[in-house]
């Protein structure tokens, strides 16, 4: 028993046992690090390692953060207020200061004024040289006669666009540009005219049918339809398209032709709008553009035309003449 206290005293080397039964051993010096000692006997590993922390510590707090933004009452402050200088001061200097910045020296007035007037001579505009004029040509002969003077002038210039074919397939739009035209002339431009208007009459006199008797009568109907008592422009039109021809002279050819005095055959009928066009003023118009007014008028012809059909053949017969008489179309 004592040998093995001393044997566990001697590993351990804290001398255990009584000194007679200890047997003498060689002394073993063993290399020691004070620091290491130092540091292991006064701080142990407690002090040195301290205890992990606790997981909802580790976990959800965060360090960066504040109490009062963890908690959701933290109001950030307003951004601080950008100074507007900087903008203001970087731009670059005008023409009219850059003197003064570059040079040292404060400029006299005397300088000033000349700079200043140097910059307002500078921006003022040059002045472009007058284009040099054209020489006149010489006079030659042709040059020096006087021209002819158009036929047709004012409205009856504008009317002469109107052709043959236009008349053909549109009769109501060619009389509508040609005798607007004609109304804007006589008007000087106004909107209406008055039924003693002299030059008014004077052009319905000359084409349309209405006679000087009957004129007074046809200038109040068409007057009568307005508060002011003027004739306007659609009244003037309406006034050529319904009295292109006398209603005497139609119904007396057809009564001279007529068996009956009802109806009479088609080629009566084209007999009759010959005789009819020989009665129009300035009917001199070419044979085959009469027979085409003709066969454009009787479209709807059978072999016998009654009374009325006679009457409407004739008057669109005679619109298409007078209206050829007035614009020169042949």
């Amino acid at each position: 028993m004592g040998q093995e206290i001393t044997k566990i005293g001697e590993e351990c080397n804290c001398f255990v046992g009584s000194e007679p039964d200890r047997e003498p051993t060689a002394q073993v010096y063993r290399a020691v690090d004070p620091v290491a000692n130092l540091v292991t006997k006064e701080f142990p590993k407690s002090v040195l390692s301290p205890s992990p922390a606790p997981k909802w510590q580790v976990y959800n707090v965060n360090p960066w953060v504040s109490a009062e933004e963890e908690e959701g009452f933290f109001v950030p402050p307003p951004p601080p207020p950008q100074d507007p200088e900087p903008a203001h001061q970087a731009e670059e200097p005008s023409a009219e200061q850059a003197p003064h910045l570059s040079s040292p020296a404060k400029a006299t007035p005397v300088h000033s004024a000349q700079a200043t007037q140097a910059a307002q001579a500078s921006r003022a505009p040059v002045p472009e040289k007058p284009a040099a004029k054209p020489k006149a040509a010489a006079p030659t002969a042709e040059s020096g006669r006087p021209k002819p003077r158009a036929e047709g002038a004012g409205a009856a210039g504008k009317s002469s666009a109107i052709t043959f074919e236009a008349m053909q397939l549109d009769l109501e739009g060619a009389e509508e540009a040609a005798f607007t035209a004609a109304f804007k002339s006589l008007s000087s431009g106004q909107a209406v005219l008055q039924p003693d208007h002299d030059q008014l009459r004077n052009f319905i006199l000359v084409n349309s049918g209405v006679s000087e008797q009957d004129l007074d009568t046809e200038l109040l109907k068409i007057a009568s339809g307005r508060e002011d008592f003027c004739v306007d422009v659609q009244g003037f039109i309406t006034l050529l398209r319904e009295h292109p021809v006398s209603e005497e002279d139609t119904l007396m050819l057809f009564m001279n032709i007529s068996n009956d005095g009802e109806s009479m055959t088609s080629e009566d009928c084209r007999t009759c709008l010959v005789q009819l066009a020989a009665k129009l003023p300035d009917a001199n118009i070419r044979e085959d553009r009469m027979e085409q007014i003709f066969d454009t008028v009787m479209t709807s012809a059978g072999l016998s035309v009654s009374m009325e059909q006679w009457m409407a053949f004739a008057k669109t017969a005679a619109r298409i003449i007078r209206l050829m008489a007035y614009t020169k179309a042949r």
